[in-house]
């Protein structure tokens, strides 16, 4: 019997597979939830407070951005699209988030360096 339960739960069984999503769609729901409180001028430490650890984090000459999961196209695979970035100023407070914030600001910054 228990070798059943350890043979159901391996890495690409259903029942993992099952475990997976919910997992990750129960991160998806708290995200959604959490970002409608955020604010711009938010420190990191209210950020990661109110959202919790971030999926990763990405650094810039002109600030940095926490990405937060989303979204989920497959259970095993990732997308920039999965994660939403909250993006911060050199001065470490959240200037905004979102996909077209974040692209519009390494177009802005990346339009500044001298080819």
């Amino acid at each position: 019997m228990s070798l059943c339960l350890l043979v159901g739960s391996c890495v690409g069984s259903p029942v993992h597979r099952g475990l997976t999503i919910n997992s990750k769609r129960k991160e998806i729901r708290r995200n959604h939830k959490n970002l409608l409180s955020l604010k711009v001028g938010m420190d990191k430490s209210q950020v990661t407070e109110l959202m919790g650890k971030p999926n990763w984090i990405a650094s810039w000459q002109w600030g940095s951005v926490l990405m937060y999961r989303t979204g989920m196209m497959d259970a095993y695979s990732e997308t920039d699209l999965d994660f939403t970035p909250i993006i911060f100023g050199l001065d470490g407070k959240v200037i905004g988030w979102g996909h077209s914030f974040y692209d519009n600001e390494k177009q802005k910054h990346e339009a500044a360096i001298p080819q």
